[in-house]
């Protein structure tokens, strides 16, 4: 018997797409929980991560262009079905970063990135996002002297 797990889910892509040419995608999956699960990484890596790829591809993004995906759900019921530990528990933010050029990655995204490709074309380098804020703040103080 499985339990139904309502997951949100918001997709950061590098390259803005669409009629409105965003950035982001959202939208809400029912995971399927089996209560023999082994664990919520094993769990998210069968039920999640595939139906985003596939998602992603229904919406006309390549999931190779994936920067970053982030997930809200109910992470209690997979404890209170499996007795197992869930992501947040176990102190994950429940969001996942990808690119090849990123030196912050830990062993999860990596994993991702070889063997379903997520990221794997992003071209984002770590120091955009301190060169980014940089440039912001400046706008910021030329505005505010003006």
């Amino acid at each position: 018997m499985r339990t139904p797990m309502h997951c949100n889910v918001i997709l950061t892509f590098e390259t803005p797409a669409g009629i409105y040419m965003d950035t982001q995608e959202m939208f809400d999956l029912t995971l399927r929980l089996r209560k023999s699960e082994t664990s919520c990484i094993d769990f998210l890596n069968r039920e999640l991560f595939p139906r985003i790829i596939k998602t992603s591809e229904q919406l006309g993004r390549d999931h190779r262009d994936l920067m970053k995906i982030s997930t809200a759900s109910d992470w209690d019921l997979f404890e209170k079905t499996t007795d197992l530990p869930n992501l947040s528990s176990l102190g994950h933010p429940c969001k996942w970063f990808f690119g090849p050029n990123r030196s912050d990655l830990d062993f999860w995204e990596q994993d991702l990135m070889r063997r379903l490709g997520l990221g794997s074309d992003v071209k984002f380098d770590n120091n955009f996002t301190d060169e980014y804020f940089e440039q912001l703040k400046q706008k910021v103080i030329e505005s505010s002297s003006a």
